[in-house]
This record gives structure tokens, C-alpha cells and sequence, in this order.
């Protein structure tokens, strides 16, 4: 064979092991798109229904979870890289879709859902809802609150229930958008409970609490969600008890109208709770007014404040020790809101950042990835008034606690509270919020006229008293 037949052979050895090793990275190539498809399209929320709501939308039930951690969705394995994608492929990716959490303070049931548009089928905001469970009684429970997860492109509420009917296998709920008819889907309950057998009494019962006597002295059969709050609020049936408190045979002077929750043989715990049950457990707690000077207990006296002329944040950074607990109070911050990261301050605004058609003031939340290792959590406050902030620290408080039906962060210890002394010695009521991260606001709500006030943070300790009632027994008039 000559030299050029040689060299014409051996290139064509040459080209057949390039285009072998073309082929390859081609198949190669084509094997991670596919893979990339079905990454992107598994990690897309599953639906448990669809509803259609009668405004353009259709709402989808992602899931039920239950217990006192909660899930939805699942988080790309590019999430860590998101913010520094290109946009175009970082909605391909649906990284908006990421997974979603809620920690309750005690085990209650969420109903994740987002919603597509009917027309469009992209995804749109799923809020301006009410959501409900049925049981087969006819009783309805409302939900007790809800986190909403905002993005560009995708939405997701978790709508929190701590009364449902726990022991039913299948739940029914019903949606009801704003003036519009109502939609029901039929879910698997994640666990069903088994009620507990309880014995109860009729009323009237008395039970002694130290020097004082809690009575109660009926059951009143109401409904609630009547009137203007037709639409926000559930119209559930439920018990309402009477109770009175005595000390020395007389009516207790100093202290507020008692508060009041029931429990049901099912694990329920809450006010609506139907009116089916044939025992409940009513827990009676009454709190001393602020100006009871026997039962309210002076944690600490703030700094003079003239609430008129305060145009920045006023800081006090008061620490103060209670039991195990640190509470310090931060100090008062003007109207606007105000950003806490891990329990830490860390910025504010004078706008007024709430939610669309949400409540006044309130806590939203938002998570942002500063590096591929780190993610960081944001809890803000938005107030239209002046509100003191106090923190308080425990060694056991989980810090990433989303919602907790607990309106004190003394829990145990008492009730905290936030009165303000004015110059003629008269005392106002500071509204408490719920707290978060060990945060909790007291907005500043004062007649034009009162302008310096001393800032007092005091502790309220109850009177507790439990009462088994037998129903049936014991219904008064509607």
C-alpha cells in the first residue's frame, strides 16, 4: 500500500472516530434535555382537585398535611444558583415553585392550594378566598388563619385548620370566592382520630380558683360569620358558656371579661366547634385588668415618651429577666414596617408594606438565597401606628415559628402587656399581636389629645378553671 493510500485510510479511521465521539456527546446532550424535561415537569405541583371558582380561575388543592411541621412542594436541585440564573430560564426551571413551610405551635391540619387561570392556564393569585370543612352533621369549621408564598409567576396558600372533624375519613370542603358560588372537593383526611369517651355535667358548675369562685352558668347556642362579616368569617355553629367570676361572694372587681375555649372528645381546640359534640370541655381565663395593682405585676418602667413629637424609632433596649425567659424591650417605632431576621432588627420603612385586602398590621415573611449555601428569612411588621416591640427569649422557643395561636410570649408565666401612663395618671391598653421569632408587637393607639405617656410592661396572671359539660343537658336559649 503507498504512503498516500496509507494516510487517506488513516483519516478515515480519524473521521469515523469523530463522528463516533459526536454521536456520543449528541446522545449525551439529549439524554440531559430529557432528563431536564422530566425534572422540570415532576417537580410541578400535583393536584388532589380542581375547582373551578366562577372568576376566571381554577383553584387546585395541592395537598393536605397534618401535624405541627408542614411541607408543600419540593425545591430544584438549581435552587441554590436561582438568583443568579437568567430569568428566562429561571421560570422554565420553575424555581418559583419551590417548597413552602408552615411550623404550627400544636398539631392542626393545612390545606395547600394555588391557582391557573381558566383562560391562560398560568398561574395566578389564589387569594380572596374562603375556605371550610363540612362534617356530617352539617357543622362547618373555619380556617384558624393562613400563609400566603407570593412570586412572579406562581402563588401558594396554606390554609391552616386547627377544628375540623379530626375522626372522618374523607373531608368535605367548600371554597367560596367573593361573590361567587361555592365549590366543594372530597379529600382524604391525612389522620383520622378516634374521640375520646368523656364524661360530663350539666350546669351550673362552680369551681374554686384561690380566693376567687368561676361559675358557669349556661350554654347559649350562636352562629357565627352573621352581618358584614358574612363573607370573612365561617358560619359555624357553637357553645357559647356564661361565666362569672367571685371573690367573697360578690363580683370580682379588677378584673377583665372572661376568655374562654372549648375541647372536644376529638382533639379539637378552639371557640366553633359545632354543636354536635355531647361533651365539651370549656377552659375559663380571666386576666386582671392593667390597673389592678394586686394582680398585675410591674415588669419594668419605660423611659418618657412624647408620642407627638417622635419622628424616628425610639430605641430602649430594656432587658429584663422573668423565670427562664429574657424579655427585652426593643422600644417604639413609628408607623411603617419593620424587619426582623433570626429575632434580629434589621431595617424599617415608612410604607406601610401589607398584603393586598389583608388586615391592618400584621407579619408577612419572605426567604432570599444570598449564596448557593445560604438561605436567609425575613419577618416583617407592617403597622399604621406607633407600636412597641418586645422580644422574648427561650431556650426551648423554636425561632422559625410561623403561627402560634398564642397571643402572649409569656406563655406559662402569664399574659404580657404594654400599658401607657399619661401625665394626668390614666391608663391605655397597648393592642397585643401575635408574635414571631419571639417578637411581639403592641401597637400605640392614643386620643389626639394624650401625647406623653410613660410606657409600662407589666404581666397579667389568670384565673384558670375547666368545666366537663354534658351538652345535651344544658343548652339555653338561641
Amino acid at each position: 500500500m503507498s504512503e498516500t493510500d496509507q494516510q487517506s485510510l488513516e483519516g478515515m479511521r480519524t473521521g469515523r472516530r469523530w463522528r463516533k465521539a459526536f454521536l456520543g456527546i449528541l446522545a449525551i446532550i439529549a439524554l440531559a434535555a430529557v432528563a431536564l424535561v422530566l425534572l422540570v415537569f415532576s417537580s410541578r405541583p400535583k393536584t388532589l382537585a380542581r375547582l373551578p371558582l366562577g372568576d376566571g380561575r381554577i383553584l387546585q388543592i395541592e395537598g393536605v398535611t397534618y401535624g405541627i411541621n408542614h411541607r408543600m412542594g419540593s425545591d430544584s436541585i438549581f435552587k441554590r444558583v436561582a438568583p443568579w440564573l437568567p430569568s428566562g430560564l429561571h421560570r422554565y426551571l420553575g424555581l418559583e415553585r419551590r417548597a413552602n413551610d408552615i411550623t404550627l405551635d400544636r398539631p392542626g391540619l393545612v390545606i395547600w392550594v394555588n391557582a391557573i387561570s381558566e383562560k391562560y392556564g398560568t398561574n395566578v393569585d389564589c387569594q380572596g378566598i374562603r375556605v371550610e370543612i363540612e362534617d356530617q352533621h352539617g357543622d362547618l369549621f373555619g380556617e384558624s388563619t393562613s400563609s400566603w408564598y407570593g412570586g412572579q409567576t406562581f402563588w401558594r396558600v396554606g390554609h391552616v385548620f386547627y377544628c375540623y372533624p379530626r375522626e372522618e375519613r374523607r373531608l368535605v370542603v367548600h371554597v367560596t370566592p367573593w361573590r361567587k358560588a361555592t365549590a366543594t372537593a372530597r379529600i382524604a383526611n391525612p389522620q383520622p382520630s378516634q374521640p375520646a369517651n368523656w364524661t360530663g355535667k350539666g350546669v351550673p358548675q362552680r369551681e374554686r380558683v384561690g380566693g376567687f369562685e368561676v361559675r358557669l352558668s349556661s350554654l347559649i347556642t350562636r352562629t357565627n360569620g352573621q352581618g358584614k362579616n358574612a363573607f370573612h368569617e365561617t358560619a359555624t355553629r357553637y357553645y357559647e358558656p356564661a361565666f362569672q367570676v367571685f371573690e367573697n361572694g360578690q363580683t370580682a372587681d379588677g378584673w377583665s371579661k372572661p376568655e374562654w375555649s372549648a375541647e372536644s372528645p376529638n382533639g379539637n381546640r378552639g371557640q366553633f366547634l359545632g354543636v354536635h359534640q355531647p361533651v365539651l370541655r370549656f377552659i375559663s381565663v380571666t386576666y386582671p385588668e392593667v390597673t389592678n395593682v394586686r394582680a398585675a405585676q410591674l415588669i419594668v418602667s419605660l423611659p418618657a415618651l412624647n408620642v407627638a413629637t417622635m419622628t424616628t424609632n425610639q430605641w430602649w433596649n430594656s432587658t429584663n429577666s422573668y423565670g427562664p425567659k429574657t424579655l427585652v424591650v426593643l422600644g417604639m417605632f413609628q408607623r411603617g414596617t419593620h424587619n426582623f431576621s433570626q429575632g434580629i432588627y434589621e431595617s424599617s420603612s415608612a410604607t406601610v408594606n401589607g398584603p393586598r385586602g389583608g388586615a391592618p398590621s400584621g407579619w408577612t415573611g419572605q426567604s432570599r438565597q444570598i449564596n448557593p449555601l445560604q438561605m436567609k428569612y425575613t419577618d416583617s411588621h407592617y403597622t399604621p401606628v406607633p407600636t412597641i416591640y418586645v422580644q422574648v427569649k427561650s431556650p426551648q422557643a423554636d425561632p422559625r415559628l410561623v403561627h402560634s395561636e398564642v397571643d402572649s410570649s409569656a406563655e406559662g408565666l402569664g399574659r404580657l402587656a404594654i400599658r401607657l401612663r399619661d401625665e394626668l395618671g390614666t391608663y391605655w391598653l397597648a393592642k397585643s399581636e401575635g408574635s414571631v421569632q419571639g417578637i411581639q408587637p403592641f401597637l400605640v393607639q392614643l386620643p389626639p389629645e394624650v401625647t406623653n405617656v410613660v410606657a409600662e410592661l407589666v404581666l397579667l396572671k389568670p384565673l384558670k378553671a375547666e368545666f366537663l359539660v354534658d351538652t345535651k343537658s344544658s343548652i339555653g336559649p338561641k
